[in-house]
């Protein structure tokens, strides 16, 4: 399974087939192995979602479902994130305790006591193999339509476009965060710098050895942004209803903890997009464009050798 361009696809709209049947066969065969851990097939079909709705914003000046197709995969997601959030959240209280080893401890077992309460009464409520099962079942059907899908367009000029929408959304969100400090702005951010992730992941054949970098320093942006993310979310559980974590005075110190880290997290998430995100979209599809003349022109002529 490849989640990137291939010059044997031809045209954007096999490759657009090849990557769905690719990701939603991998989802299915990763959600009904009886070895995989039921926590890590949410994370999975989650992942798989986010990895076709990267792809489709790629093409999306060409496709006209653009819009259905991803109300789709929103919705197929959707039902799995209540329990994702749970677990992420006390995933969090334990790195918190693991890295910071000055937080309050006393004020943090309080948090976490009541986060693994959620959880608990979270798995009596929800039925996940029921939300599972109907995940692969929904996601079989998309399949099956998915092979329908038709790309108006073809090459670089359409691809850049869905690339240059994405990439100066993130350097616009990532200026209102800059400005507001605000967690939503930051998640808001951090959901357009996965997407380009996906994107230079898509488009790494390029030239392999130069988009590496740019692959993981996006990769790594987008993980500060997620851990960001994941300690606004929890903070926000625990202000919400502190009366059900032992009251404000208890936590308290691990709200601050929380913030105090969150700080350093943005901070952190600025110097790094800062890098990132220098160039302007059009500077930035300008390179890319020469990359793929380059990687098209190696591909024609070995086509060419292999004819002769």
């Amino acid at each position: 399974m490849a989640y990137r361009l291939k010059r044997s696809d031809k045209s954007i709209e096999k490759t657009l087939h090849r990557i769905v049947s690719e990701q939603i066969e991998a989802a299915i065969v990763e959600l009904v192995s009886p070895r995989t851990d039921r926590v890590e097939m949410v994370h999975s079909a989650r992942k798989h979602c986010k990895q076709l709705r990267a792809l489709i914003r790629l093409i999306r000046p060409g496709f006209a479902d653009f819009d259905e197709a991803d109300d789709r995969l929103r919705a197929l997601a959707a039902p799995l994130a209540l329990t994702r959030d749970a677990d992420v959240m006390i995933e969090t209280c334990d790195t918190i305790l693991r890295e910071w080893p000055e937080t309050d401890r006393s004020s943090a077992a309080a948090v976490r006591r009541r986060l693994l309460h959620n959880r608990k009464m979270l798995g009596a409520i929800v039925d996940l193999d029921e939300r599972l099962a109907t995940f692969v079942r929904d996601i079989a059907v998309l399949r099956e339509d998915a092979a329908h899908w038709r790309i108006d367009g073809d090459g670089f000029d359409m691809i850049a476009q869905g690339a240059a929408r994405n990439y100066r959304k993130a350097r616009k969100a990532m200026k209102r965060a800059a400005t507001s400090g605000d967690a939503e702005d930051f998640h808001d951010w951090r959901k357009s710098v996965k997407y380009h992730w996906y994107h230079t992941r898509l488009l790494a054949p390029i030239w392999p050895t130069e988009m590496a970098v740019h692959v993981d320093a996006a990769h790594d942006l987008g993980e500060v942004l997620g851990h960001h993310h994941d300690l606004a979310v929890l903070d926000h559980a625990i202000a919400a209803h502190p009366e059900d974590f032992g009251g404000i005075t208890v936590v308290a110190p691990f709200r601050a903890a929380l913030a105090q880290r969150s700080g350093s997290t943005a901070d952190r998430a600025l110097n790094e997009g800062g890098l990132l995100l220098s160039e302007s979209p059009s500077a930035l599809v300008k390179r890319w464009r020469g990359y793929w003349e380059v990687w098209r022109a190696e591909g024609d002529a070995a086509d060419q050798a292999r004819a002769a």
